[in-house]
């Protein structure tokens, strides 16, 4: 899964590759100017991301503010946005959340520079004040001796931005038929690479270059577009351990990138 990313540094995606190759043409009312570094985002809240939007006709490539955790456009209430904040490339195309805007084509790109995946190393050992369990008869009590989950970052090798392959959807609420529409996202994992394997079984798809313009055409077939759908390349990429300070969302500061030994 992917359940916290950041776009740490803002300022090299405005002069980035990787905003040239989403030739955006308009941008979208809520987005900040400038943009403020974000270094935990986290699902429910509002992500940076492009997406084609029709007007007068033609469509146009638009940089908005999606919130994170998809609805889809059956829901009776947004709150199965909650567990929809990752869609599975091996299933997207057929699971009845994502089916409808994978099949119209409503992907997104969402931007990002760097995100965290949690290192499952809980380990236990006995107290010693129960003594030998061998000798003693007694069972001894069961205690962690290092965090449960032990998180890292991870990004690209050279610390550029790049965006995750996504699908958006827009929902209005059955119940207030005049409101403003809602707009969200999920962002797709694939299977992890070399470098992500050992810390978790599944990481996001990440796209730049090719891949990324070819994702958000919107003449790329949905058959085209599933083959994007692969695991990056382990060796242009990076992983550091950092603190468990990135556990709590509020925490949104340069220190949740901090390397740790």
């Amino acid at each position: 899964m992917c359940g916290r990313f950041g776009l740490a540094d803002p300022r090299r995606l405005a002069h980035s590759a990787t905003l040239r190759l989403l030739n955006v043409v308009t941008v979208a009312d809520g987005v900040p100017d400038p943009l403020a570094p974000r270094f935990n985002v986290a699902p429910m809240t509002s992500v940076l991301a492009t997406l084609d939007v029709r007007r007068a006709g033609a469509m146009h490539r638009t940089l908005a503010m999606l919130r994170w955790g998809l609805v889809p456009r059956w829901a009776d209430d947004a709150s199965i946005a909650n567990r929809l904040a990752n869609a599975r490339a091996e299933t997207v195309a057929g699971k009845p959340s994502f089916r409808e805007a994978w099949s119209r084509g409503q992907r997104c790109a969402i931007l990002a520079d760097v995100f965290y995946e949690w290192q499952d190393v809980g380990d236990v050992a006995a107290d010693p004040r129960n003594g030998d369990p061998g000798t003693t008869g007694l069972r001894p009590v069961r205690r962690q001796t290092k965090p449960a989950k032990q998180p890292w970052a991870l990004g690209l090798a050279d610390r550029g931005p790049f965006a995750f392959a996504g699908l958006w959807e827009r929902w209005r609420d059955p119940r207030q038929p005049d409101a403003a529409p809602l707009v969200t996202c999920t962002i797709i994992t694939t299977a992890p690479n070399a470098l992500v394997a050992p810390i978790h079984d599944r990481m996001p798809v990440i796209l730049t270059g090719d891949a990324l313009a070819e994702w958000v055409d919107r003449n790329t077939t949905p058959a085209a577009a599933h083959r994007l759908l692969r695991p990056y390349p382990a060796e242009s990429m990076e992983a550091w351990r950092i603190d468990t300070r990135v556990n709590t969302p509020a925490n949104d500061e340069p220190e949740v990138l901090a390397r740790i030994a």
